[in-house]
């Protein structure tokens, strides 16, 4: 299902704001999928007003300077190349992202978790962040697949519709969102 064809219910609650800190998941993004998230806090995902499924969005990542202060020598490095200080805190650009709200069908959680891949390669993780997001629309329910190899497909078959989603004007218009510190 596109964001296009969202049940008139949802169609009206969109864009939904969701915030809150980049928490340590179980490591299959980046390690057995290829796609590496940033899985949000527990608390968070509880006030979200949508059911489960994969979504497409925009998403930024901020922090505080005291926050910045710490990560590792390794994330402060890199981070440095990519986060812009405006006042007290530090912002990434706006980046393209899809989103899986749920219990992973495949992995069998029992926790309902909220995993956003940024459409962007990056050379550290963003435990200890804050990642700021507008989810735009949903791309289709969440479901359970035969294989890994299936998952994955699936998975990049949603990062496409992401990249199609938001170039549709109503969708690309949120990346410039005031909820965002855009650096013009």
């Amino acid at each position: 299902m596109s964001g296009q064809t969202q049940t008139q219910t949802e169609t009206v609650r969109f864009p939904i704001y969701v915030s809150g800190k980049v928490v340590k998941g179980f490591g299959r993004g980046s390690s057995e999928l290829g796609i590496p998230t940033a899985n949000i806090e527990a608390e968070v995902i509880k006030s979200i007003p949508l059911s489960t499924g994969i979504y497409f969005g925009w998403s930024q990542l901020s922090t505080t300077e005291d926050d910045f202060k710490q990560l590792s020598k390794d994330q402060q490095d890199y981070l440095k190349s990519i986060l812009v200080k405006h006042d007290s805190k530090m912002f990434s650009p706006v980046y393209m992202m899809s989103a899986s709200l749920g219990y992973n069908p495949f992995y069998e959680n029992e926790e309902k978790a909220l995993e956003i891949h940024l459409l962007n390669k990056f050379n550290c993780d963003f435990y200890g962040l804050t990642i700021n997001s507008l989810i735009c629309g949903k791309i289709r329910e969440e479901a359970n697949f035969i294989s890994l190899e299936a998952l994955i497909k699936a998975i990049h078959n949603d990062i496409e519709e992401t990249r199609r989603q938001l170039e549709i004007d109503t969708w690309h218009s949120f990346k410039k969102d005031d909820r965002y510190f855009v650096n013009l």
